[in-house]
């Protein structure tokens, strides 16, 4: 993402955070957590793709979608991760998002989201945010 900052790209970063994992995996088991996390995986890589971006796993319970591209060429389509809602077994799975993207045209230490690791930062902090007020999606410069 660095480079694409550098190369004066307007990248968008969707930081993607599954809702009580914790309690999925309690009480039905880490095997079922496992085909949560395969299914979140799976949702999440034909979108990105589908929209000429890539999809990684970030560690745990948590997903980042990177795209080539400003967050007004994505945010139209986010509404398509939810639908048709995801279900496991008759489980109905959630998760948050949160974006953060966008180069920096003057880039002071100030500027919270100056590169990558900050954008980062922003996202996850953002779908954090989303989780805990109950919304499916944040911005960075909501946190």
């Amino acid at each position: 993402m660095e480079a694409r900052l550098a190369q004066g790209l307007d990248p968008t970063l969707v930081f993607v955070d599954l809702d009580g994992f914790g309690d999925l995996n309690k009480r039905f088991g880490h095997p079922f957590g496992d085909q949560v996390l395969k299914a979140l995986a799976e949702r999440l890589k034909a979108f990105a793709q589908g929209l000429g971006g890539e999809a990684y796993r970030y560690g745990g319970d948590e997903f980042a979608l990177l795209f080539p591209k400003p967050r007004a060429a994505v945010l139209p389509h986010l509404e398509a991760l939810w639908q048709p809602p995801l279900t496991l077994e008759g489980v109905a799975i959630g998760f948050s998002l949160g974006l953060s993207g966008g180069r920096r045209r003057n880039r002071h230490p100030e500027n919270a989201a100056a590169n990558a690791d900050d954008l980062i930062r922003l996202a996850s902090q953002a779908s954090t945010l989303a989780k805990r007020l109950g919304r499916p999606l944040a911005f960075g410069e909501d946190v």
